[in-house]
């Protein structure tokens, strides 16, 4: 087996459990909120791979010292990196319409930085910077999750109903540009006529319907 046949091997035994520990994960967690590329690799990090994982040999009996070489932080698990994950992993279960990618709000934390009597703020080193704790302020950010994917959310937006205007059938609307002005003329006096007497037909109607 060549080297390159090797490799495409290796990455799909690791793309194929990769997906099937994600679908785990989506299956046991609370994904309402959505979780995060980052999030959902620390929970994958927490699944045992399959006994019968080996993860990518060519790279466990390569020398330490090689450089140039960008090892995976995780060859004996599926998921063996973040971008693995971002890139190898999250794409296919996009693509089956297993996962949609969405903005939702996320709450982070920051320090509050210690102010002085006049509203100057303190240097962390300083003596008074250390004399009091610095609290955390809630903020929320917007951050792209991942979710499962909703079928109710691909359903096609209805179309709007287009009335057509009345008289619509008696030539009302048409482009009579390519006539001449007489033309034109006799043309809009036709269509006139022809609307006047569609509205008496169904003035009669309906003046016929509420007798009967």
């Amino acid at each position: 087996m060549s080297i390159v046949s090797k490799a495409s091997t290796f990455k799909t035994n690791a793309i194929r459990e990769g997906i099937n520990l994600v679908r785990k994960i989506l299956a046991t967690q609370d994904c309402s909120k959505g979780l995060t590329t980052a999030e959902l690799y620390q929970l994958a990090l927490r699944e045992a791979p399959p006994q019968d994982y080996k993860g990518d040999l060519r790279l466990r009996n390569r020398p330490l010292d090689t450089k140039g070489i960008s090892l995976p932080p995780q060859n004996d698990h599926p998921v063996r990196s973040k971008a693995f994950l971002k890139r190898s992993i999250l794409p296919v279960l996009q693509g089956s319409k297993e996962i949609t990618k969405a903005v939702a709000n996320r709450e982070a934390t920051t320090p509050i930085p210690l102010r002085g009597k006049k509203g100057k703020i303190l240097a962390r080193g300083g003596a008074q910077g250390t004399a009091h704790a610095s609290p955390s302020s809630p903020v929320i950010i917007k951050a792209w999750v991942w979710k499962p994917f909703d079928p109710a959310d691909a359903k096609p937006k209805t179309q709007p109903i287009v009335t057509a205007a009345f008289g619509t059938s008696v030539g009302v609307g048409e482009d009579w540009s390519h006539l001449n002005k007489r033309r034109q003329g006799s043309r809009e006096e036709k269509v006139q006529r022809d609307v006047a007497a569609m509205k008496q037909l169904q003035a009669r109607e309906r003046r016929a319907a509420t007798v009967s």
